[in-house]
């Protein structure tokens, strides 16, 4: 997430963007997911030459035994290929390492 306060805002307050991740975060709590995000290993701010459009994370499942991948990129930027070709990358690099085997 870095440092960068407005994008985090925008991304968890977007109805579509958090449709399926539980819903936009209610405008209270957002400084508190924000320092939340910031202890995530696995996390990535995608962007442009020009802005941040979106965030990847990899993140223990609930059952505490696999790891799992949950991306949100702004609704402006969907059908583009910037998910699909993010995904490839961090793929890609989790694999690499030989600790890891899976990701769900």
């Amino acid at each position: 997430v870095g440092n960068d306060f407005s994008f985090f805002s925008l991304l968890v307050q977007n109805t579509h963007t958090r449709a399926f991740l539980g819903g936009p975060a209610d405008p209270s709590h957002h400084f508190l997911k924000f320092k939340e995000a910031q202890k995530i290993p696995y996390q990535w701010v995608v962007q442009t030459q020009d802005e941040s459009i979106g965030l990847v994370s990899i993140t223990p499942h609930h059952n505490k035994i696999d790891m799992e991948i949950s991306y949100q990129f702004l609704p402006e930027f969907w059908k583009q290929g910037y998910a699909s070709e993010t995904l490839i990358v961090i793929c890609q690099a989790w694999f690499s390492q030989k600790k890891h085997t899976t990701l769900g």
